[in-house]
Formats: structure tokens, sequence, C-alpha cells
């Protein structure tokens, strides 16, 4: 889990560049979900 928050958060690209092929498939398989972050307080 805080591997892939590391990735969704890096603005480095070569990092999102490398992880991109492990994540995505989880993505487009459904099992990962990408979340709208909200700051603390709001809905």
């Amino acid at each position: 889990c805080k591997v892939v928050a590391a990735y969704m958060e890096s603005s480095n690209q070569e990092v999102k560049g490398l992880a991109s092929s492990e994540v995505q498939p989880l993505l487009e398989s459904g099992l990962l979900k990408i979340l709208d972050k909200k700051p603390e307080g709001q809905s």
C-alpha cells in the first residue's frame, strides 16, 4: 500500500515510468482504484 501511495504521489517521471508497467494492469483489472484526494474536513 505504501509503495502504491509513493508511486501515485511521485512527481519523478522516471519513477512513474518504471512503476507504470506494474501498476497499470492492476488499475485496468479493477484490483486497484485511484481515489480523489480531498483535504481533511471537506466532503
